[in-house]
């Protein structure tokens, strides 16, 4: 119905403003998700081995996993957790891609192997159009002697992520291992490996190298293996493990000047030690203490860009630095 008259909107009730609107974020980030087919070689009918398919963010078939040891994440292995890159590759860290991998062979002598087709961004946006390639074959006898070796090839964005002309179209790692488990369950290991990469800033002209080898050995000793008859001794294990990292060539400014004072403020360093040992006793086969501690002589950085730069620049360059590092721990674990 139509309605005579004015209306005071002035008597109107004064507007309510809504309140301020609250931001948030959510992310969520995958250590590993992948799909897995397994047992595929069994379509044949014949127990000739195993043929595994997994697509997705995953651990490479490395000899050895930081999953699987006994030791903390204070103390990493060297030759796969150093990246001479600033945010680099990483063998021991989930990779994004493709993999093939299983055994050939019988109960007393196999070979195990992986083919795999990755990103090699560390489960992170692939930065480069090019892709990864790794490979690994052992052989293994009777469950005690395993011998391997391993190759990486590929190649990584040494700039923003936004270019992708800059990236390092050559870096690669070699690797060969032996594992021996002796009498009485003692675990005795080792792995060898040497990597390059050929370019390791993206803030100087030409190329800056990074060249390395390294190696561990370590051993894994039950205490059961000096009295079996010890229900005590059963839940004692002892680790202890040696790690090398040596540098064969590292970033060096052009200029002697400046690189004589980032060496005086980095020292002049060649080689990484880290020593490893630990306690572990078992509770249950799921609920165990650790018993850790450590010590690392010189570390892996980057020059004092500040020296180099005068307070400008981002490079990234690799550098063996003067900093050491001792850690102890002690940690009670659930495993599910």
């Amino acid at each position: 119905p139509e309605i005579e008259g004015e209306v005071d909107f002035s008597a109107m009730p004064p507007e309510v403003e809504e309140p301020a609107g609250i931001e948030t974020e959510t992310e969520i980030a995958f250590h590993q998700f992948f799909v897995m087919y397994n047992n595929l070689l069994n379509v044949w009918g014949d127990n000739i081995g195993n043929l595994n398919l997994r697509l997705g963010i995953f651990h490479l078939e490395t000899p050895y996993s930081p999953l699987r040891k006994l030791t903390t994440e204070m103390s990493p292995y060297l030759v796969y957790e150093l990246a001479p890159v600033k945010g680099g590759f990483r063998l021991g860290r989930p990779q994004m891609g493709a993999s093939a991998f299983g055994w050939l062979g019988s109960m007393r002598f196999g070979l195990e192997y992986e083919l795999a087709v990755v990103n090699g961004t560390n489960d992170a946006l692939d930065t480069n159009p090019k892709k990864d390639f790794y490979g690994r074959l052992a052989a293994r006898w009777l469950e005690r002697v395993r011998v391997g070796g391993l190759v990486y090839r590929g190649s990584q964005n040494i700039g923003s992520e936004s270019s992708l002309e800059q990236s390092n179209e050559d870096f690669y790692r070699l690797g060969i291992d032996l594992d021996l488990t002796l009498p009485r369950s003692v675990n005795v290991y080792g792995q060898w490996m040497y990597g390059k990469d050929d370019d390791v800033d993206g803030g100087f002209d030409g190329q800056q190298s990074f060249e390395w080898d390294g190696f561990f050995i370590g051993a894994d000793i039950p205490l059961a293996a000096f009295n079996r008859r010890s229900s005590f001794l059963k839940r004692w294990w002892v680790i202890a493990r040696y790690d090398e990292f040596s540098t064969r060539s590292q970033w060096r400014h052009s200029d002697p000047g400046t690189e004589a004072m980032i060496r005086k403020s980095t020292g002049d360093q060649d080689r990484i030690r880290q020593y490893t040992v630990a306690l572990r006793h078992y509770f249950m086969p799921n609920v165990f203490l650790v018993m850790e501690h450590g010590w690392r002589d010189n570390d892996l950085g980057y020059p004092a860009l500040d020296v180099a730069f005068g307070g400008g620049g981002s490079g990234a360059a690799g550098r063996i630095v003067d900093v050491d590092s001792r850690w102890t721990m002690v940690m009670a674990v659930l495993d599910f």
